[in-house]
């Protein structure tokens, strides 16, 4: 389902793009900032930004940054960009503040700036002097509620369960942890949380520690969707869940 908001989010934002002045003689010109392509669902926002980009006739610039914890380099990256004279600009922050000040050139040309999926903070960007024209993003809480729901499918009423979050202080993470501890209270009985900072090393290493504290753990919920694959997932809690 993320994959497919993800290939869709593009005909929201161009037909938004599309509509504002440019140079009668010129296409709309757009600079797109996303978060690292190591993650499957950066390289789909990716590619639904391209081919709506395309269909539309809307030329845009796409820069990522060199994995999911590069807020610097994203930042880096956002500032180069903002030295061009683009139309537009989509940005996907690491975090809620990394792309802030690099916006803030962006601004003084009082060029519209989209934000999506991963939120910017509106009281820093309101301290550095710009606001957000548009946001379009997901409703984490309620994805972390869905979370919670499956979740007490698949296990006994009063199972030991444990939380994977991101990155401390994403937005998105405390969301969906937020929505599935909402969906699970007094139902399940969450034994920890750690974070793993979207790092599928550190999620597993992590696991494998909780599993060892916890023997009896009946699920894990992760808020990335990269780190449950069967490599990932420690083979203790694998060989619980076929059966």
């Amino acid at each position: 389902m993320r994959m497919f908001n993800c290939l869709t989010l593009g005909a929201g934002l161009f037909a938004t793009i599309i509509s504002m002045p440019v140079h009668a003689e010129d296409a709309a010109r757009v600079a797109a900032i996303v978060k690292g392509l190591d993650n499957p669902f950066f390289q789909y926002m990716h590619q639904g930004i391209e081919q709506q980009a395309k269909a539309d006739g809307v030329a845009v610039t796409i820069q990522a940054a060199a994995n999911m914890g590069d807020a610097t380099g994203q930042a880096d990256r956002l500032t180069a960009m903002a030295m061009q004279d683009f139309d537009c600009y989509l940005v996907n922050p690491i975090s809620v503040s990394n792309l802030v000040q690099a916006l803030v050139p962006v601004a003084r040309k009082n060029k519209p700036i989209v934000n999506i999926d991963s939120t910017i903070d509106a009281e820093q960007a309101k301290a550095a002097g710009f606001t957000i024209s548009t946001y379009i993003g997901t409703d984490n809480v309620a994805a972390g509620v869905l979370a919670g729901e499956e979740m007490l499918k698949l296990v006994p009423a009063g199972s030991k369960v444990a939380l994977v979050a991101g990155i401390v202080g994403d937005v998105g993470s405390n969301a969906r942890i937020k929505g599935f501890k909402q969906a699970v209270e007094g139902k399940l009985d969450v034994v920890v949380m750690v974070s793993a900072d979207w790092d599928r090393e550190k999620a597993l290493t992590a696991a494998t520690d909780i599993l060892a504290a916890h023997p009896d753990l009946a699920g894990f919920f992760a808020a990335n969707d990269t780190w449950r694959s069967a490599s990932n997932v420690p083979s203790r809690l694998r060989a619980r869940t076929s059966r």
